[in-house]
């Protein structure tokens, strides 16, 4: 499934004062790919935690796409290519035939 990031306006109503949604950051470094057009890789329902090595389960599930990951471009010592988590409400699908992926 296609799906095109909204725009960073519309991103940020959806945030708090510290800017999260439900729990979840949304960070500078994804607000690159805002009106980016990508393809939907999961939903992600559970994660792990890495300092403690627990299970989580999600209350709200996100969503991961394809080829998209943390280049460092506003974090320097970003120590690894992470995957950034996205919430539904940030993406909107594209109709089929209205995309190439990108």
């Amino acid at each position: 499934e296609l799906v095109r990031i909204r725009p960073k306006e519309e991103i940020l109503d959806t945030l708090n004062d510290s800017l999260l949604n439900r729990g979840l950051g949304f960070e500078e470094e994804m607000a690159r790919y805002c009106g980016r057009t990508a393809r939907v890789r999961a939903r992600v329902e559970r994660c792990l935690d890495e300092r403690t090595g627990r299970m989580l389960s999600m209350k709200s599930p996100c969503i991961v796409l394809d080829d998209l990951v943390c280049e460092g471009v506003y974090n320097a010592s970003c120590p690894r290519e992470f995957v950034p988590f996205w919430r539904e409400i940030w993406l909107e699908r594209v109709p089929p035939g209205d995309g190439d992926g990108r």
